[in-house]
């Protein structure tokens, strides 16, 4: 109602006794309907899921101008539908696309305001004055692209990971420890600390082993390779 008090009907009658599209105002419907923006550096839309709470690359404007179409559907008053269906043509569908476009455009690729691990059930953000991880509600404001498929847990221990992989493979207490903090930074969303692990030794000593575990903790949606060759 507040859209339609600012900009009008979405459909209005001509002088002919037609309708006529009322875009600006089907732009900003739509815009109350869904949580997506456009990322100009890049140009391309991100839509907020509300099953995963992150946010997901839609591959390319026609998906949204199926959507908008669809929308105008779903609300057009049955007594004019025959006389809407025609005007959807693909350039008046672009044209309100544009307008959408226009406003939800942000200038800058948005990255997630502080460290966080997005976990299935919540979203672990790390408290640096406290220095731990607090779970907190999920939201868009988080600009969260992945999310790992575990469910949280803060008593679990994994005593088999230590005991019979880290502990055999590694008797420096150092070596222990950056191996637990390196694999604690690929839970978060980005790498901290700027580096890559190399991880080297004689063979059947546990190397693939580690890099599989957190591979399946991670889930394998969120890991890629880096040949060196590439």
């Amino acid at each position: 109602e507040e859209i339609i008090k600012l900009y009008g009907e979405p459909f209005m009658q001509t002088k002919s006794g037609g309708v006529k599209l009322n875009k600006l105002c089907l732009s900003e419907l739509f815009n109350a309907s869904v949580v997506i923006r456009y990322i100009k550096p890049v140009g391309f839309f991100e839509e907020y899921l509300p099953t995963t709470k992150v946010w997901h690359k839609l591959d390319n404007d026609d998906d949204i101008n199926h959507r908008i179409m669809t929308m105008i559907i779903a609300i057009v008053p049955e007594q004019i539908r025959m006389l809407v269906y025609p005007l959807l043509a693909p350039a008046v569908l672009s044209d309100i696309a544009t307008l959408f476009r226009y406003k939800v455009g942000v200038n800058t690729l948005p990255l997630p305001p502080c460290p966080f691990i997005h976990l299935r059930d919540c979203l672990l953000v790390f408290d640096n004055t406290a220095k731990v991880f607090r779970s907190v509600q999920f939201s868009p404001d988080y600009n969260s692209r992945n999310m790992i498929n575990r469910i949280y847990n803060p008593t679990a221990k994994c005593p088999r990971f230590l005991n019979e992989l880290v502990l055999p493979m590694l008797k420096n207490k150092g070596d222990i420890l950056l191996i637990q903090l390196y694999f604690g930074q690929c839970l978060l969303h980005k790498n901290l600390s700027q580096t890559f692990l190399i991880i080297s030794g004689p063979a059947e000593i546990g190397k693939s082993a580690l890099t599989n575990i957190i591979e399946k903790i991670l889930g394998a949606e969120n890991v890629t390779e880096l040949h060196p060759e590439r």
